[in-house]
């Protein structure tokens, strides 16, 4: 116990005694530990500084960065994406509504439609338009064009190459779009798909299943097709439930994956341990999580009628960039 509040970050004084379970050395230690206590107060509670490599999280949270609250005039957040520069979008699906909030804090109306915007290494912005379930490719110059129709996917990610791969919970099918529009269906082992993400190399794709305890890992063929696919990462929930409502992905560079689930938003590493979970403002619940930033170098979560975002002492991985992460640490 000792050690776990320590790990957490707790300030915790642990004296050791021979009574066994009788209360004499609790009754002997109780005026010190009332002292300890109580000790500088009415002074209000401090964060306490984390010893050097004591605490693995440390290496993922800057405990004096806390959650910041990007915008909160909406009803519904959701769809969130990223360009280039690291601006955000992200939609407001009551109002039908897609907003952008840039690297400079402002935030404006991106298109007045409801869907989920994601990018190409060439700025085309691929908008997921919820309306009329299809996928729009806008040029950079303004020029739209259809990608695919028909289409009430969950949710989708891209490669570096301008292939799409998307999630469909009601037919247990994740869906593979290539970049001329050809579309198909690659796997339908997850039973209730949801987030989907690629590992920074692009050897990998995550699916969320989120009435579960799993996120599934599958090895991505040459072709676009997926092999090998097992449920790897073993998220946390409560005792009495396996639903862990997990719905946005989003992977760092050291090919750590964030999850957001109804606990916050749970971190694993490459082996698919949960080494840490970032609790959300107020215990709002996280819908879905990205990287954004000048340099990635925040997370941004949407949370009902908010928009927040926190800095990490980690990178994001831009799926239109793949990189070699390091190698896992067993």
């Amino acid at each position: 116990m000792a050690s776990a509040l320590e790990y957490a970050g707790y300030e915790v004084q642990f004296v050791v005694g021979p009574e066994g379970h009788s209360s004499r050395h609790a009754a002997a230690i109780f005026p010190d530990a009332m002292r300890w206590l109580w000790k500088d107060w009415p002074k209000p509670i401090t964060k306490i500084d984390s010893k050097p490599n004591r605490r693995y999280i440390d290496e993922i949270l800057d405990p004096g960065k806390d959650w910041e609250l990007v915008s909160d005039s909406h009803r519904s957040t959701d769809n969130l994406g990223v360009d280039l520069e690291g601006n955000v979008y992200y939609s407001d699906n009551p109002v039908s509504k897609t907003y952008k909030a840039s690297i400079d804090g402002k935030v404006t109306v991106f298109k007045e439609e409801a869907g989920g915007v994601k990018f190409g290494a060439d700025g085309t912005a691929y908008f997921r338009q919820n309306s009329r379930q299809r996928i729009l490719a806008i040029a950079p110059n303004g020029t739209e064009r259809t990608i695919a129709e028909n289409f009430p996917s969950s949710d989708y990610t891209m490669n570096a190459k301008g292939e799409m791969y998307l999630t469909e919970s009601a037919t247990r099918r994740i869906w593979h779009i290539d970049a001329q529009g050809n579309k198909r269906n690659v796997n339908m082992q997850v039973a209730s798909p949801n987030g989907i993400a690629l590992s920074p190399d692009h050897a990998l794709l995550m699916a969320a299943d989120y009435r579960t305890k799993w996120v599934w890992s599958f090895r991505v063929m040459p072709d676009g097709s997926l092999a090998n696919g097992v449920p790897f990462y073993h998220l946390q929930t409560l005792d009495d439930s396996s639903d862990t409502g997990a719905d946005g992905l989003a992977v760092d560079t050291t090919g750590h994956l964030y999850v957001a689930t109804k606990l916050g938003i749970q971190i694993c590493d490459q082996a698919g341990r949960v080494v840490g979970i970032i609790n959300m403002p107020n215990r709002t619940l996280a819908g879905n999580i990205g990287f954004g930033g000048r340099n990635f170098e925040y997370i941004y979560a949407t949370a009902g009628a908010r928009l927040y975002r926190r800095k990490l002492r980690r990178t994001g991985a831009v799926p239109w960039k793949p990189m070699k992460p390091p190698m896992p640490q067993l």
